[in-house]
């Protein structure tokens, strides 16, 4: 199952960024929020917050830490 979550965690993640590429462009409203002040530096610290999950998540996986994603638990037990 550790070769399986590599695949789908990736396949989530491209999901999850091709959704927050499309959104902006389903309204002319959402694009002006995503793309002018004070609208894109929320823009940014989501994308920032996502690339540190992102981050946490495969290195978690790879030190083979299986319940600590599911705990949210950064600390060693």
């Amino acid at each position: 199952m550790r070769g399986y979550v590599w695949w789908l965690g990736a396949a989530t993640l491209g999901l999850i960024g091709l959704v927050g590429l499309l959104t902006p462009f389903q309204d002319p409203t959402y694009f002006e929020r995503w793309f002018n002040l004070p609208g894109s530096l929320v823009s940014m610290a989501v994308s920032l917050v996502m690339l540190a999950l992102t981050w946490v998540f495969f290195t978690v996986l790879n030190d083979q830490k299986d319940l600590q994603p599911f705990l949210s638990h950064w600390s060693e037990p």
